[in-house]
């Protein structure tokens, strides 16, 4: 009840309030101007859609912004459609070919305590036969496979898996062990060349279950030796003369101590010197060991580690007729982080390096949609435009 006004979402549309006093707050809700119909590409409300949009993106307002993307959207839309009805009328099968997509994931990189991240359809879904590859129905969003391609999405098919082992030059078969004594790439087929995930759903799922469960056990050993060897190696005690042990006196308990350990030092007999000499001998000689125990377990997971590759091939869902993408929550009112305007739209979609990895995501995978919105926007910004693999 401070008296100043705040903006916030509530029920999915945008609301100003304003506090009036220690006993709660007025809530006064109202409609956002230019509101979608993010379904039909629509746009209601008391919004001008005849007016100029600014020159400058960055200007807008969010209503400008969702005026600017249905208006663009809805043209590449009309574009896309009428090529594919042109290609298919040419007798062609689809607009564009398919392209296999092969993603080679090693353990080395693999982030520890991590799963693919892959959910399938349920068989004999979309007229398939059980037996045909399967079909991914999500993809969980920043695992190293979703950062590997915008095309890995729903409807893409996994149609082909191999899991092997990588043998480095000098290396064991085994690999490393686990504190347990067992192998930690037990299972793998250790041959050169070896063979594929036998074909149709039972023995792709089989191979990745087997590849998953292959990368966590070496990322998470990998990572199980790097903090013990970090632990090992901070346990290790510092050199301690008798310089050091009265900074240390001083640190602990100022002068009165210092001068307390000075006396104590000066009163030692030799006897007593050699024998914290070797005590502290004997502390660093057993810290040590420990140490280089812990740095060759990390040396063998780190080469275990290495050898894992787990390699799946992808073919992306053909692309047939465009929808309309729906409206960035950000942008539609709909979002618990706010309201976005027109500076914020840019800094997500209109840069160079990632604005058209960002626009994929927000078309659901359609990259035709996404790269014509990506050159309009580089268009509007003045910068050059830069597509994807």
């Amino acid at each position: 009840g401070d008296g100043s006004a705040h903006r916030s979402v509530v029920g999915g549309a945008c609301a100003d309030w304003q506090g009036v006093g220690p006993c709660g707050a007025r809530v006064l809700t109202r409609r956002l101007q230019g509101r979608a119909s993010l379904m039909r590409g629509e746009v209601a409300g008391s919004v001008d859609v005849d007016r100029p949009l600014p020159p400058s993106p960055r200007d807008w307002t969010s209503a400008e912004v969702v005026r600017w993307w249905l208006a663009t959207s809805t043209a590449a839309v009309e574009r896309i459609n009428a090529e594919v009805a042109e290609a298919a009328a040419a007798g062609f099968a689809a607009a564009e070919q398919k392209k296999r997509l092969r993603v080679v994931l090693r353990g080395a990189e693999w982030p520890p305590r991590t799963k693919l991240g892959l959910s399938f359809e349920p068989p004999g879904l979309a007229d398939a036969p059980p037996t045909a590859p399967p079909t991914l129905s999500r993809v969980t969003p920043r695992t190293p496979i979703a950062d590997a391609s915008p095309l890995i999405r729903r409807g893409t098919r996994v149609v082909g898996c191999r899991l092997a082992l990588a043998q480095e030059e000098g290396a064991p078969p085994e690999g490393a062990r686990s504190d347990a004594g067992e192998s930690l790439t037990a299972g793998i087929d250790h041959r050169a060349g070896a063979s594929d995930a036998p074909p149709g759903r039972s023995g792709l799922l089989a191979e990745l279950r087997r590849g998953s469960l292959a990368l966590t056990r070496v990322a998470d050993a990998l990572d199980a030796a790097e903090s013990e060897a970090t632990r090992a190696a901070e346990e290790v005690p510092r050199k301690l003369d008798d310089d050091a042990a009265l900074l240390r006196a001083w640190v602990v308990g100022g002068e009165a101590a210092q001068e307390e350990e000075r006396r104590r030092i000066a009163r030692r007999t030799k006897e007593e010197v050699d024998a914290e000499a070797a005590g502290r001998a004997a502390s660093v000689a057993v810290a040590r060991a420990r140490l280089d125990e812990a740095r060759a377990v990390l040396a063998r997971a780190a080469a275990a580690a290495r050898q894992v590759e787990l390699e799946i091939t992808f073919e992306p869902a053909a692309f047939g007729r465009a929808e309309v993408p729906r409206v960035p929550r950000h942008f539609s009112g709909a979002s618990r982080l706010g309201q976005g305007d027109g500076k914020a739209f840019m800094n997500a979609f209109a840069d160079p390096e990632r604005g058209l990895r960002s626009l994929i995501v927000a078309c659901e995978g359609d990259t035709r949609v996404a790269e014509t919105l990506f050159q309009a926007l580089c268009a509007l910004a003045g910068t050059t435009p830069r597509t994807t693999d």
